[in-house]
C-alpha cells in the first residue's frame, strides 16, 4: 500500500508476532490499521521503518504500531481522536477518531505513546476470539 504511493514509497514496515484469532470486521480493521500506517509514513517523512508487533496479552490481542518520527506533543495528543481536529495541510481530521470509534465497536481500545526520545507507538488492543 505504501509503496504505490511515491511520497511514502521510503517506508519500510516489518511485522514481529502472529495474529491471535480475533472475532472482527476484516474491513473495519484494515481501514484501522492503513489509516495509523499512512500516519506514521507521513510522521516520518516518507523515510524510515514502521515496526509492528502482534501479540496476545490475556484475553486481547495486542498490536503496536511503532514509528521513528519526531512524536506527537502532549498538547497536540490530546486532540488527535477529535474529529476534524488535524495537523496535516491536506488532513480531514477524521483519520484517527475513525480508528478509534471501528476499535471501539471491537469492544477494543487505541491509545498512543510517545517515548522522550521520540517517535509514536499506537497500541491497538482487539478481544480475543472465544474458544
Amino acid at each position: 500500500m505504501l509503496a504505490q504511493d511515491p511520497q511514502l514509497s521510503g517506508v519500510q514496515v516489518t511485522v514481529e508476532g502472529t495474529a491471535p484469532p480475533v472475532h472482527a470486521d476484516r474491513d473495519m480493521l484494515q481501514i484501522v490499521f492503513q489509516n495509523l500506517l499512512v500516519n506514521a509514513a507521513h510522521a516520518m517523512e516518507g523515510r524510515g521503518r514502521v515496526r509492528i508487533g502482534v501479540r496476545a496479552v490475556d484475553s486481547t490481542c495486542v498490536i503496536d504500531v511503532a514509528d521513528a518520527g519526531p512524536g506527537i506533543p502532549a498538547d497536540v495528543r490530546a486532540k488527535i481522536f477529535t474529529a476534524f481536529f488535524t495537523t496535516k495541510a491536506r488532513g480531514s481530521g477524521l483519520g484517527l477518531p475513525t480508528a478509534k470509534r471501528l476499535v471501539e465497536a471491537h469492544h477494543g481500545r487505541i491509545q498512543v505513546e510517545c517515548p522522550p526520545g521520540g517517535g509514536t507507538t499506537v497500541r491497538v488492543e482487539i478481544p480475543l476470539s472465544a474458544g
